[in-house]
């Protein structure tokens, strides 16, 4: 089965899924369109990784799954279903990305934690002032907290793409949920 076979079967399963869970996507509310307003959204591409195949019975419960996609995305806010919940992902590693053009492009390479089954990467939105950047990614999870999840740590990979519009020699610091990386333009 090739790999365009599986990513079609893999999305039409999800796209089952999700019609029989219903829900209906919630209304933001005026402050959150406000908030997101005063973000300036950057392109993110979600790095591909091959699909993840059903694990066996022996497979620990701790056992670490990577997720991704192929599509290319702008970072647009998600919508988020009545059960459901947005958190902050945890960051498992970041790193600047310097493509060799002129003027150099820069970009975040960033793999987040989907800290067990039920989470579900939702988002990763940028913005900048000045020589900060502030990037947020953000899981989704259910509203419940009573619904069982397995305990299977899973990772998510996205990058971020910063743009050409730096000084050089400015170092500029670019934070990622709880972590906080540096550059220095060329």
């Amino acid at each position: 089965m090739s790999i365009r076979s599986m990513t079609l079967a893999a999305l039409c399963a999800l796209a089952t899924l999700a019609a029989a869970c219903g829900g209906s996507a919630k209304q933001p509310s005026p402050a959150e369109t406000t908030a997101r307003s005063t973000v300036t959204p950057m392109p993110v591409t979600q790095t591909p990784t091959p699909p993840v195949a059903t694990t066996p019975a022996n497979t620990p419960a701790h056992a670490a799954v990577t997720t991704g996609t192929t599509v290319a995305a702008a970072a647009a806010t998600a919508t988020l279903a009545a059960d459901r919940k947005f958190e902050l992902a945890p960051i498992d590693g970041a790193e600047i990305v310097v493509r060799e053009s002129a003027p150099p492009q820069y970009a975040v390479h960033i793999t987040s934690g989907l800290p067990s089954g039920c989470a579900e990467f939702a988002d990763a939105t940028a913005s900048r002032t000045g020589d900060e950047i502030t990037i947020t990614v953000r899981n989704t999870l259910p509203a419940d907290a009573r619904i069982a999840c397995t305990q299977i740590y899973g990772t998510h990979e996205a990058t971020v793409e910063l743009g050409s519009d730096f000084v050089r020699g400015t170092t500029y610091r670019v934070h990622v949920n709880d972590k906080t990386i540096e550059f220095t333009a060329q």
